[in-house]
């Protein structure tokens, strides 16, 4: 009965099963509660309405988390002109007051999931995070002297992590599980297509004059908390009860209850450690974290140091005294001119982005990892031509590398914390999921952001290190694409053996029981293994069986 109750999706133990009557002497067919949507991710119905409610969640998230990125980029693009006109702030220093950043960042991405699969909305934990972020972003802009800008660039990424963390939870509550990698994919463009705007936008207003960096943050933390109104007017926030009515309850004997739990599901336990636990037992988790740290440490080196390596390629190409190019890094112009090309990197990623969403719904589950296979290779060649040349890279091959490496980077990384994320953790579970991964990759971006402090400018070695990381992310991917050809293949035998088993004998526990189990004859029990969605029929109400009238034997 419980493994019935699994497989038709009831949501609540107490709830009634509906069975059809499809005869006399043709047995019954068990339907789907009324309300309920399966094992769906959103329990919503393809209607027009409910379709256009997607959408307007969608556009709503994809308003929000563009304006994310005006509070995550503006350090990054500014980082000479802040150096330089704060002067006690040096490359190693600021090297560390980054890593440390994603350390806080990393933490509170954890807690940001925890709350999400627990006590709070995927609205609520949203807004929280992008209006801290907003705010802090503020105050930096405001800062004077070093301890200050420190503590409020922790302070800072205690929020921003936090953003991330409430769009899975808001997808895996509003839109329907097939529709989850698309839409993913769609919302993954706000910091990808926004990562390049942002970029424009912030280049564009350093060539004003008497334009600082200080306004740069003044302006990105007021734009990111225009850009939330969207998701505080258009989402709703789902209670948490609805959502736990939404996931498949544990069996309800006490026997049958204590061993669902400990096979799979997440149960009413919410906690971090129970969460953690289902993950881990699952393969597939480990090597998305993996991959999540080998990505986000090449990602973070680009977004986080893009801008100084243009500077210096663009000064040496265009001077040769060592004080004309010490003149040249600290200028508006160049700088200016630096920000723009990085727009390149993420600019790419767009188009990568929405092709592997796309190819991830399309494609079955056992051949996912051929999409991160497929584009990794691309980045590859393109980071073995900047470890060739490094710091003596031309102009327009720089632009180039970008744009290579971008294409092959972005979207197999969008993947990971986001449809990926779903796929391993469920409904449930997606939110916490998604905060390990990215949890993981974030451990990636504070390793490559210490070794750049202590690397300084060799650019040839740190270019020679995150070719070795792509090429690691490739070889994980084939793991990844053999286990889930291998799970496929074991859930086909397992279907067949299933499907030639005979079914097993009814004993009734009690004498008042008889009647009931002599009416489930073979049709009614392989109505409960297989449910029919037929709804125009005449309904009779069964009361779940509770109490072990099956043999389990």
């Amino acid at each position: 009965v419980a493994e019935g109750r699994e497989a038709a999706g009831i949501p609540d133990a107490d709830d009634k099963i509906r069975i059809e009557e499809k005869g006399s002497g043709d047995g019954f067919e068990l339907a789907s509660p009324r309300g309920a949507r399966g094992s769906s991710a959103a329990d919503v119905e393809d209607s027009p309405s409910a379709v256009a409610k997607e959408r307007i969640v969608i556009a709503s998230l994809f308003c929000g988390y563009f304006g994310r990125e005006f509070c995550t980029l503006h350090l990054y693009t500014v980082s000479k002109l802040f150096q330089t006109d704060v002067g006690c702030v040096s490359d190693q220093r600021y090297s560390a007051m980054l890593a440390v950043g994603h350390v806080v960042g990393s933490l509170a991405k954890v807690g940001f999931g925890v709350l999400a699969d627990s006590r709070l909305s995927g609205k609520q934990v949203f807004l929280i995070a992008a209006l801290g972020a907003a705010l802090w972003t503020i105050i930096f802009g405001l800062c004077v002297g070093e301890v200050q800008f420190t503590l409020a660039w922790h302070i800072m990424h205690i929020f921003i992590p936090g953003c991330w963390v409430g769009l899975v939870s808001i997808v895996a509550e509003s839109v329907a599980m097939e529709r989850h990698g698309k839409t993913m994919a769609f919302v993954s463009l706000a910091f990808v297509g926004g990562d390049a705007c942002v970029r424009a936008i912030y280049g564009s207003l350093l060539t004003i004059e008497g334009f600082g960096w200080r306004h740069v943050f003044l302006v990105g933390g007021t734009l990111g908390a225009i850009t939330t109104i969207p998701v505080f007017l258009f989402i709703k926030a789902k209670p948490r009860s609805a959502q736990a009515s939404s996931t498949i309850s544990p069996p309800t004997s006490p026997r049958a209850k204590a061993k669902g739990q400990k096979k799979e599901g997440w149960g009413q336990s919410t906690c971090l450690r129970a969460s953690t636990l289902t993950l881990l037992r699952k393969p597939a988790f480990i090597l998305v974290c993996l991959l999540s740290f080998m990505l986000r440490a090449v990602r973070s080196f680009f977004m986080s140091f893009t801008v100084t390596f243009l500077v210096e390629v663009s000064c040496r190409s265009t001077e040769s005294a060592p004080d004309a190019i010490t003149r040249c890094l600290a200028s508006n112009e160049a700088n200016s001119k630096a920000v723009l090309g990085s727009v390149l990197f993420p600019l790419t990623g767009v188009l990568s982005t929405i092709l592997c969403g796309y190819l991830k719904d399309r494609l079955a589950q056992k051949h996912r990892a051929l999409i991160p296979i497929a584009f990794l290779s691309l980045s590859l060649f393109s980071l073995a031509q900047l470890a060739l040349l490094g710091g003596s890279t031309p102009w327009l091959v720089a632009l180039a590398s970008l744009v290579a490496t971008g294409f092959g980077l972005f979207g197999p990384y969008t993947l990971l914390a986001g449809a990926f994320a779903i796929d391993v953790g469920g409904e449930g579970g997606a939110a916490t999921a998604s905060a390990l991964i990215d949890s993981t990759g974030t451990v990636g971006s504070i390793c490559i952001i210490t070794l750049k402090g202590f690397m300084g400018s060799d650019w040839v070695s740190i270019f020679g290190l995150l070719f070795a990381a792509v090429a690691v992310a490739v070889l994980i991917s084939f793991r990844l694409l053999a286990l889930d050809r291998w799970t496929d293949a074991k859930d086909k035998a397992q279907k067949k053996d299933d499907g030639t088993r005979a079914p097993p004998a009814l004993s009734a526990a009690s004498p008042e029981n008889a009647p009931l189990v002599t009416e489930m004859d073979d049709g009614a029990w392989h109505a409960l293994m297989e449910p029919s969605r037929e709804t125009n029929s005449q309904h009779m109400e069964l009361c779940v069986i509770t109490q072990g009238q099956v043999d389990e034997d």
